[in-house]
């Protein structure tokens, strides 16, 4: 099946990322107006090596949350309203270990996950009068890290999954329910995904033993390609799946499923 999006507006938060930059090629090809939100620079430059037609690239720093309603108004007066919306941005951590981490950690990857998702979100949805909204959580959203997995292989270890990052990515999965509940009479659905082993192109070149342990761990043998999550987020944005709302979405070959 064919997904079309001619005709309609999406804006993609993060759109230059790993994962996003699938998802905006593939937004694009479906013949989407889509504009691509990131940090300075970064959007425009990916619509400039993908030569991607129909893509309008806006720098901004999700995580200045005192800007986001201004923006977001911005946004409608150039575009209009979206009919939908992909929270991609603001997935971080302090990286620290478990007995490391601090009350400041903890506020600022809250705020750049959580409280940054609500309120752009928000400011979006309030003004649109259908569509759906995409939001990304994790598989360390809905299951803990198995620390034997961080093992480098050369005798070392890589950091273990950070707890702020996954209590975040398991809020999310919480305030998809609320935005859902919030918008759903509006014809407005919520949903997220949530990716699994996805390392990014350095991690996949410079710890293979990790590769192998998070292959290991899904049903399917292997980590996902960037571009295989594209497919489940056009999916929930697109009205084929116009009943279904507050749920989550797991993209992550079986890892959650054992």
């Amino acid at each position: 099946m064919h997904l079309s999006f001619a005709d309609k507006t999406i804006w993609v938060t993060g759109a230059a990322g790993y994962l996003g930059t699938p998802i905006v090629r593939a937004l694009a090809e479906a013949g989407a107006q889509t504009i691509c939100i990131d940090l300075p620079g970064r959007a425009k430059a990916l619509i400039e090596e993908h030569r991607l037609e129909g893509a309008v690239g806006e720098d901004f720093d999700i995580g200045d949350v005192d800007a986001i309603e201004g923006f977001s108004a911005g946004l409608r007066e150039r575009y209009g309203c979206p009919s939908g919306i992909v929270m991609l941005a603001a997935g971080t951590s302090a990286g620290k270990a478990f007995g490391e981490i601090m009350p400041s950690d903890f506020e600022r990857t809250y705020r750049l996950s959580v409280t940054a998702n609500h309120l752009f979100a928000r400011a979006a949805a309030d003004q649109m009068t259908s569509g759906s909204l995409v939001f990304f959580s994790s598989m360390y959203g809905l299951g803990s890290p198995h620390p034997e997995d961080y093992e480098a292989g050369d005798g070392g270890r890589l950091s273990v999954n950070p707890v702020d990052y996954g209590s975040a990515k398991g809020a999310v999965v919480q305030l998809v329910r609320y935005f859902a509940m919030q918008y759903g009479r509006k014809d407005i659905r919520a949903n997220c995904i949530a990716p699994g082993p996805f390392p990014n192109l350095k991690v996949q070149s410079d710890h293979p033993k990790f590769i192998s342990n998070l292959s290991e761990r899904t049903m399917l043998g292997r980590i996902g390609q960037a571009a295989e999550v594209a497919g489940a987020t056009l999916f929930l944005l697109h009205p084929v799946s116009s009943f279904i709302t507050g749920q989550c979405l797991s993209v992550d070959g079986g890892w959650t499923a054992w």
